[in-house]
């Protein structure tokens, strides 16, 4: 299992579990960090949408979008 922090000041992303992510990949172990940026990319994409959807619904005004 991950955890995963955030760190706003410096924008940086800190993950802990990527050895699991490294076994799994086996000999493309060395693609781990490209694996993590796609997975993190998605998943901010996802919620991104979702509080779009959320905002849409209660009724909050995004201009033109």
């Amino acid at each position: 299992m991950s955890n995963v922090r955030y760190n706003a000041g410096t924008m940086t992303i800190e993950v802990d579990g990527l050895d699991d992510v490294s076994a799994v990949l086996g000999d493309l172990r060395k693609k781990t960090p490209a694996v993590a940026k796609v997975a993190i990319n998605a998943t901010a994409r996802q919620a991104r949408k979702l509080m779009i959807a959320e905002a849409k619904a209660i009724g909050i005004c995004f201009g033109d979008k």
